[in-house]
């Protein structure tokens, strides 16, 4: 599973990509006291927009993945746009 974060830290991601695998809402285990969003069990998807970007603004993007056990992956390379 991969989010896109609406700030640093913890929390509810923009955007879920997961499995249809009957795991929804936030985890009952936390982690630093934070539980994290498992998705809505809505399946796959490779697409993200950022329907929250401004005109004129410059914005940082990551991916990072986290299982169900609350292990994270690495951070992909960062994409840095700025919105014309």
């Amino acid at each position: 599973m991969t989010a896109a974060m609406a700030q640093p830290g913890n929390g509810k991601p923009l955007a879920q990509f997961d499995l249809i695998d009957g795991k929804k809402g936030f985890s009952k285990r936390t982690i630093n006291g934070v539980a994290y969003w498992l998705g809505s069990d809505t399946g796959i998807t490779h697409t993200f927009t950022d329907t929250t970007a401004v005109s004129g603004q410059t914005y940082a993007y990551i991916v990072r993945a986290i299982n169900s056990k609350g292990e994270e992956s690495q951070d992909s390379n960062e994409t840095i746009v700025t919105i014309p």
